[in-house]
């Protein structure tokens, strides 16, 4: 098929071709297409987040994040979109952002819009996973953290942050309990 007489549609299933062979770089090229062609803002809305997958995979966070925020204006809940920005904000240390209270709240509850009615819906695995990386990631960050805040010898500017990133963290009752934990210990000392 000539590239004139290509849909829409047609450009998205190249791109998702070129994804699925690790091409990220042609992928992006047809999601745009795509997205210059789309009729309608559902159709728009498939194509930033499959274009927001490639920038993703090519380590371009930037790009995922903006891309992820235009599939957030049309729909606003998608579980898949909301944990791909909370990657992408991880990825870049804008911890603030990736770890506003209400973000993982919205990831986590998004699942409920499912209306298959299963337990094994994939919105819900797609939350639990949210959970687990987070508290994970959470918990070994606090820990770096923790030590640089602590550490007297560290440059005063960069402990400053990690205080400030302290009180980032402390809405998490299982993080704050570490702090709290680490704290203790260090004043013991």
């Amino acid at each position: 098929m000539a590239e004139l007489d290509m849909t829409a549609q047609k450009w998205n299933e190249e791109g998702d071709k070129k994804f699925n062979n690790g091409n990220w770089s042609e992928a992006l090229s047809h999601y745009t297409k795509a997205i210059e062609l789309a009729t309608d803002n559902t159709e728009k809305g498939l194509y930033y987040d499959n274009r927001a997958a490639a920038y993703f995979e090519q380590g371009n966070y930037d790009e995922a994040i903006e891309n992820c925020n235009s599939v957030l204006k049309i729909f606003p809940n998608v579980p898949v979109t909301l944990f791909r920005r909370f990657l992408a904000l991880t990825e870049l240390e804008r911890f603030e952002e990736a770890f506003e209270k209400d973000e993982d709240e919205k990831i986590i509850s998004s699942h409920s819009n499912d209306t298959s009615g299963s337990n094994d819906s994939p919105h819900l695995h797609i939350a639990e996973q949210f959970r687990e990386i987070s508290d994970k990631y959470i918990k070994e960050k606090v820990s770096q953290i923790m030590d640089l805040a602590f550490n007297v010898s560290a440059d005063q500017e960069k402990r400053e942050n990690a205080v400030t990133l302290l009180r980032l963290t402390r809405w998490r009752t299982d993080t704050y309990e570490i702090f709290i934990k680490k704290v203790g210990i260090r004043m013991m000392k």
